[in-house]
């Protein structure tokens, strides 16, 4: 399954392949809630500069994988 995550007014959402959505204000928290869904590492994406503005910056993404690998791994 694949999550789409994108920036909010207040935060950030994943919007998941099967219609759910997680929006949480701290990228970690998404992290943990998409997680605990079936989200792998491998299955977050972030888009890219031609998904439009609210694509999350390099730091929210790298925090998001980082988090999601420890998850992983625990």
């Amino acid at each position: 399954m694949k999550a789409t995550i994108r920036l909010t007014g207040t935060g950030f959402r994943a919007a998941l392949e099967d219609g759910r959505q997680f929006e949480r204000e701290g990228i970690e928290d998404l992290a943990k809630d998409i997680f605990n869904a079936g989200i792998t590492f491998n299955e977050a994406f972030c888009g890219d500069w031609r998904d439009g503005d609210d694509i999350l910056m390099i730091g929210s993404q790298i925090a998001l994988k980082a988090e999601l690998r420890r998850l992983e791994k625990d």
